[in-house]
């Protein structure tokens, strides 16, 4: 069953905190943020708080992320811009490193110290 109902006035997200379903889709991310980062919007532009939503990479391969509870944004729903910035936490394997890490800004997932993607 789907429950669909119109959201007037969504306000446009200046940045949304995301997490990667798994150790697996960081993985993933991590190595094609470039490409997140291209083609995000053309995929999703609605999300709601706690919403778990997948992001096809190249048309084959799902990387599930969802809103995280510390996001911002608290309205019904909100909207995602070409000047949204994604924050994605890190989900890495070795439990001891559950701390937030944040390890790119794009460049094809090369390490960085900017913790975000910017939509473009």
């Amino acid at each position: 069953e789907v429950d669909a109902s119109p959201c007037a006035d969504a306000p446009v997200a200046a940045g949304v905190m995301v997490q990667p379903n798994s150790a697996d889709d960081w993985e993933v991310v991590e190595l094609q943020a470039s490409y997140i980062e291209e083609h995000l919007l053309s995929q999703v532009a609605v999300l709601t708080p706690g919403m778990v939503f997948p992001v096809w990479i190249h048309g084959q391969m799902p990387v599930k992320l969802r809103v995280d509870v510390r996001d911002e944004n608290r309205s019904e729903c909100f909207l995602l811009a070409r000047d949204s910035e994604l924050m994605i936490e890190a989900k890495p394997r070795d439990k001891g490193a559950d701390r937030p890490v944040s390890v790119f800004g794009g460049g094809g997932g090369q390490r960085t110290s900017d913790p975000s993607l910017r939509i473009r």
